[in-house]
């Protein structure tokens, strides 16, 4: 078993598990896999597949992860908590135990492409890690995010608007370090700063615009016309390191239009909170399935406060066809003193 931690900032994690998962941890997590540790917040330990399902006892809830996957949840008479997602989920099943903040996960279930059941554990870290952040008063906000010299922009909006647009032009095109493609955790630091969280999940980019920037790279074509990566494999292709953490500098709401000019003005505080709230939160129907307390936070409020203190920017046009330079307008205004 190999033993190693994954450091995110607002949170730390121990986990033991077989080579597979380090090296899966590795590809999901890169500069954040550290060899050893004193002090941590979780214990996760992988303990591979069992032959049987559990016996689910007659009281128990029923929540959803923030990955969608549906848990029975119940706790026992030594005050241990189970979280239990069945064989009949699409991913396949498994069991958490949760004693504390130690954490064992089996497999009982998991398709071809489940890495061999590891990659739930992949994802009980991430989730633990959303978790930890919402109880930390983080927010989880529907956006991609780039992050340069420790300054983060984030990208919110409904599908189609240019997030991944937006994230892959910085990225490429002046070597911002990429933090999120669909998801980024937003909240205050002890000193009082709003800053940003990287994300742990795929970077999905479509082909016409990996076409379209040389960007000679394989990942797993998907059946929607884009190409999935690993943050590791992203970060590989595009020279870059993956930030995890960052202060926020502003916010952006792109929208995509190919006509060849690029317009730039500032948004209000007011219509900014409005925007925000009606397209950068991501659908709320998960719950406290592992028993940590956290609960739905206010995102009106938050963002109200957060758009009265940080500047936010609407960006029309094509992002990527004005952005071929570091004197374009793109880099000067939205980028600042990058």
């Amino acid at each position: 078993m190999k033993v190693f931690f994954v450091e995110l900032n607002i949170i730390k994690v121990k986990i033991s598990g077989p080579i597979e998962l380090y090296k899966l941890a590795l590809e999901y997590f890169p500069g954040a896999i550290e060899e050893d540790g004193k002090h941590f917040d979780y214990e996760i330990n992988y303990l591979g597949v069992i032959s049987r399902s559990p016996i689910i006892p007659l009281k128990t809830k029923l929540l959803k992860s923030f990955g969608g996957a549906p848990y029975y949840t119940w706790e026992d008479s030594s005050s241990r908590s189970y979280s239990y997602c069945s064989e009949e989920y699409k991913y396949g099943g498994h069991l958490i135990e949760r004693e504390g903040n130690t954490l064992n996960i089996w497999v009982t279930k998991f398709n071809i492409h489940q890495k061999s059941g590891v990659i739930w554990a992949i994802r009980l870290i991430r989730e633990l890690f959303l978790m930890q952040g919402l109880l930390n008063g983080f927010i989880p906000v529907h956006a991609s995010a780039i992050s340069h010299n420790n300054n983060a922009l984030i990208f919110f909006g409904n599908k189609g608007r240019g997030k991944t647009t937006s994230m892959f032009t910085f990225v490429n095109q002046f070597k911002s370090q990429p933090m999120s493609n669909d998801l980024v955790l937003i909240g205050k630091d002890v000193t009082n700063k709003w800053v940003v969280t990287g994300w742990a999940w795929r970077i999905t980019v479509g082909k016409e615009l990996l076409k379209a920037s040389g960007f000679n790279a394989n990942g797993e074509n998907l059946s929607n016309n884009k190409i999935a990566f690993t943050p590791l494999e992203f970060s590989t292709y595009t020279k870059t390191s993956w930030s995890w953490y960052s202060n926020l500098k502003s916010i952006i709401r792109p929208q995509i239009k190919l006509d060849g000019s690029l317009y730039i003005e500032e948004i209000d505080p007011s219509t900014l909170s409005k925007e925000m709230g009606s397209e950068g939160i991501e659908e709320w129907d998960f719950g406290d399935y592992l028993n940590l307390g956290f609960s739905s936070p206010n995102f009106q409020e938050v963002f109200k406060t957060l758009t009265e203190e940080i500047y936010g920017y609407s960006v029309t046009g094509d992002i990527w066809g004005n952005s071929n330079t570091k004197n374009s307008r793109l880099y000067e205004l939205i980028g600042g003193t990058f």
